[in-house]
């Protein structure tokens, strides 16, 4: 697995690794993540995982450990975290500060185009 231009991390389970663009989608399996860079790619073996660059050069990264769950993140209205994700990255208009979104795609949860 390799970071280039998206985030990208890798989740360090009990014998057992993920890999995600957001630590909320491994929050349930674990709370230790690396981060990686651009560049840098995660080798994972069954003896472990290590980082390197795209030169093949070893980078040390820490693992850290996340403090937070997932009800303090907010979903912005979308019914999962990768939905939110797509339309942001698709240059979605922000909402407006009544929360009101006239899409045929999507609608903020308790809205009347959500029911």
């Amino acid at each position: 697995m390799a970071a280039e231009r998206l985030p990208l991390l890798l989740g360090v389970g009990e014998g057992e690794y993920f890999v995600a663009s957001d630590a909320s989608a491994i929050l349930e399996h674990t709370r230790s993540v690396v981060y990686l860079d651009d560049g840098e790619m995660a080798v994972l073996t069954r003896d472990g995982y290590r980082v390197r660059n795209l030169t093949d050069t070893h980078v040390e990264k820490p693992v850290n450990q996340i403090e937070w769950d997932l009800a303090t993140i907010e979903r912005g209205g979308y019914d999962h975290f990768m939905l939110k994700e797509i339309f942001r990255a698709a240059g979605e208009p922000q909402e407006h500060a009544s929360g009101a979104i006239c899409s045929r795609t999507r609608a903020p949860r308790g809205s009347a185009a959500s029911t």
